[in-house]
């Protein structure tokens, strides 16, 4: 289980990555629990979404020189 640092501090939201393997994945309703949050759980991203990703400045940088 890797975890990222501290967020969310001083009265902010934030956002925390935790990337968890499958030997590790029955700890997290423990955690849960514990730290008083419910996780929201996505797949790792795939191929295609990596793609749109990269594509993206360069799809806006062609749209602002049509402008």
């Amino acid at each position: 289980m890797v975890c990222t640092g501290r967020t969310g501090r001083a009265g902010k939201t934030g956002v925390c990555v935790t990337l968890v393997g499958r030997n590790k994945e029955g700890l997290i309703p423990f955690i849960e629990k514990k730290a008083g949050v419910k996780f929201e759980r996505t797949g790792a991203p795939q191929p295609a979404d990596m793609a749109k990703v990269a594509g993206e400045p360069t799809l806006h940088a062609a749209t602002m020189m049509c402008v």
